[in-house]
């Protein structure tokens, strides 16, 4: 499911049905509970819990230590396409289709509740992107919780992206 796909399925659901859950993918235990709080097609997304946007970058941290490349390639990717992407690519990432699961229902979220011209999943994935950056220890001024204050950054403004040295390669989001 792509970007448009998903949040047109999400704001036709919601109207038609008014309140519900499914799993996208039953295996992971991803529950999709709807509506959410803030605009038509919002929802919440639990995964045994109500995952937090911190638990997501810890998750990706832990995941992306020495797979840079891979996982910059896999969350462009996901930015682009959603969850229809060929996974056999990325079978260097371990749960790999849950992680897409995953961030792609965090995101979409964030499209259904800041739509453009506000940064939707376009700022989550920058900070996905920095929590890849500062797993691989090559930087020594930033550090996983200087991400985590700033995707908790809640009525502070958006924080500058960090300035990437051109070492690394950058994902199509991080302009």
């Amino acid at each position: 499911m792509n970007y448009k796909t998903g949040k047109e399925y999400m704001e036709k659901l919601v109207a038609q049905k008014g309140q519900g859950l499914f799993s996208p993918d039953r295996s992971h235990n991803i529950i999709i509970e709807f509506p959410g709080k803030l605009k038509p097609g919002d929802y919440v997304m639990k995964v045994c819990e109500v995952p937090s946007h911190t638990k997501l970058w810890d998750i990706v941290f832990a995941n992306s230590k020495g797979k840079y490349n891979d996982f910059v390639r896999f969350l462009d990717d996901i930015y682009s396409n959603g969850t229809d992407i060929d996974l056999s690519k990325y079978a260097m990432i371990d749960n790999a289709e849950y992680l897409a699961q995953l961030i792609f229902w965090e995101t979409l979220q964030e499209d259904i509740n800041y739509p453009p011209p506000a940064q939707g999943r376009k700022l989550t994935f920058c900070r996905l992107y920095e929590a890849v950056i500062v797993s691989q220890g090559q930087l020594t001024d930033i550090q996983i919780q200087n991400v985590r204050n700033r995707c908790n950054n809640h009525n502070s403004g958006i924080p500058q992206l960090y300035q990437i040295p051109p070492k690394f390669s950058k994902p199509s989001f991080y302009l």
